[in-house]
């Protein structure tokens, strides 16, 4: 039955799929999923999520997805498929997040301050790092969350791999698949952003 399922949407679109689903039609969710598999596995390989195994990250991937199918609106002039990766994106991110705000407190007096001084030279220490010192865990994620609204899809794309999964710019090139030139200006913009943010923000 499934098999028959898949077969009788190969001919049908992303939208026609999509407008099938919100009226009810639970059983076409799966096709439409299974056409954006290799590009969820692309990000499984590319982001690294501990404790996090592949049917995790797969249910996970379910849910965004249909979470972006009802809220999808293709006179935006974006595809659903894009639509749905920057979704899932937004998504992988805040887990990162999460996930490394509690070993980033921990060895917050060594790594972190060493990892900020040789990727933006020796400057002004930022506010926040005093928080972290302080274990106000608080303040500082509501500071970062409050930053990154300033940042554009790819600055804050670059600020979450930097500083949370501690990523170097090669490695960082490599997974958001741009030039070094784009990663380097966007880590630059960051500097400058940061910088203004916690002067503006003491």
């Amino acid at each position: 039955m499934l098999d028959e399922t898949y077969r009788s949407t190969e001919t049908e679109t992303d939208f026609q799929l999509i407008c099938q689903i919100k009226l009810g039609a639970d059983h076409k969710f799966e096709p439409l999923f299974e056409r954006y598999r290799p590009m969820v596995y692309s990000m499984i390989r590319k982001y690294y999520l501990k404790l996090w195994d592949t049917e995790d990250f797969l249910q996970e991937a379910r849910t965004v997805c249909l979470k972006a199918l009802r809220n999808y609106q293709p006179n935006k002039g974006i595809t659903f498929g894009q639509y749905f990766k920057t979704s899932l994106s937004n998504c992988i991110f805040s887990l990162i997040r999460k996930q490394s705000a509690t070993k980033r407190l921990s060895d917050a007096n060594s790594h972190s301050l060493e990892c900020y001084e040789e990727t933006y030279g020796e400057c002004e220490r930022p506010s926040f790092y005093c928080e972290i010192l302080a274990d106000d865990r608080i303040i500082l994620q509501e500071k970062l969350d409050a930053f990154e609204l300033k940042l554009s899809e790819l600055e804050r794309s670059t600020f979450v791999l930097l500083y949370y999964q501690m990523k170097k710019p090669e490695e960082i090139a490599l997974i958001l698949e741009c030039d070094m030139k784009k990663v380097l200006g966007s880590i630059s913009r960051c500097k400058s952003k940061l910088g203004l943010f916690f002067k503006e923000n003491r």
